[in-house]
């Protein structure tokens, strides 16, 4: 599949191979690129609609969108969090990333500390039902 993405000034043309595979395989001017996207901005099975595919602030689990370190918790269980509030960074290929909370709500459970290896889609924190 061939989609066109405008970046600032200029339109790349992508071509996607499976946009239902892990990872999703684009490749963009010769060069090949793995990407994970999350489970609700994945695609729609063609000709079928999804009812999967849900907003981000309906999420309970907060999981690691990349493998990496964690480096810094900054709620602990019980804490209210608003929408975009940093609930932890985590550090992948000498980047950190600071994760943030995609709803509001109160967390429940906090399942990483600094130092911990995080697989990608790995829960990091829960928030409370």
């Amino acid at each position: 599949m061939k989609v066109r993405v405008r970046i600032e000034d200029r339109t790349y043309v992508v071509d996607i191979e499976d946009p239902q595979a892990e990872p999703v395989i684009a490749i963009v001017d010769g060069h090949r690129y793995e990407l994970w996207p999350e489970e609700a901005t994945r695609l729609p099975e063609p000709g079928t609609t999804s009812d999967a595919a849900q907003p981000l602030t309906t999420e309970r689990e907060v999981r690691a969108p990349i493998p990496g370190v964690i480096v810094s918790v900054s709620v602990q269980p019980g804490a209210s969090v608003s929408l975009g509030q940093e609930l932890c960074v985590l550090e992948a290929m000498k980047m950190r990333n600071p994760i943030c909370a995609g709803r509001t709500g109160v967390i429940e459970t906090v399942h990483v500390v600094p130092g911990k290896h995080v697989q990608h889609r790995e829960v990091m924190m829960e928030f409370a039902a």
